[in-house]
């Protein structure tokens, strides 16, 4: 579907009237002069300019107001989409930032067998994180911006990443485990930055 800007749409607006505008004109004077049989007064010009001058108003009214309200949509919808994928990257940000953080605190208990938090703790602090995961599914979800299906799927396989370190994390795998989860999440996170829609 060819988008047309406004200013576009303005002009094709105001041809259109105006060639409607000469029709009823010539149409006018055509039948004011009984098909060029009889002379024709100025007084019957002025009548026919007026009429033809109020009805090109009459359609352009509602014509310049259809236009106006479906750009205005348009930019609305574009600025709401804009809005939706910037809220979705900086929760994904946050999100890899908590995880990171979580990272860290498994290494130094696995590596070096330093205790930072109890285990209570240790899952609180992730299943905050997974909620935090849930409530960014549910956003997505119920959105109303999957249009771009290839960055939709791409945001979910992201959350699937995520849940995949949280397992690692909650049941102390391996570091080499927990690296290459983080690592996956860090491309998919990557990769929602570079392919970002731009609206």
């Amino acid at each position: 579907m060819n988008k047309r800007s406004l200013e576009e749409k303005i002009k094709n607006t105001v041809f259109w009237l105006s060639y409607a505008c000469v029709v009823y004109l010539v149409i006018g004077f055509l039948f004011e002069t009984a098909w060029l049989s009889k002379p024709y007064s100025l007084k019957c010009a002025f009548s026919l300019i007026k009429d033809a001058l109020l009805v090109t108003a009459a359609f352009l009214a509602p014509v310049a107001a259809f236009v106006l309200f479906s750009d205005w949509r348009e930019q609305h919808n574009a600025v709401k989409k804009d809005t939706f994928f910037d809220k979705v990257l900086r929760n994904a940000t946050q999100i890899k930032q908590d995880l990171t953080k979580e990272k860290n605190n498994a290494f130094a208990n696995i590596t070096l067998g330093l205790s930072v938090r109890t285990d209570e703790e240790r899952v609180n602090s992730l299943s905050n994180i997974r909620n935090s995961i849930d409530v960014f599914s549910l956003r997505l979800e119920s959105s109303g911006v999957n249009d771009n299906t290839a960055y939709m799927e791409l945001l979910k396989a992201y959350k699937s990443a995520l849940d995949d370190v949280i397992t690692q994390l909650l049941f102390y795998k391996s570091v080499d485990e927990i690296n290459k989860a983080l690592c996956v999440v860090d491309v998919l996170h990557s990769m929602l930055i570079e392919s970002r829609p731009t609206i």
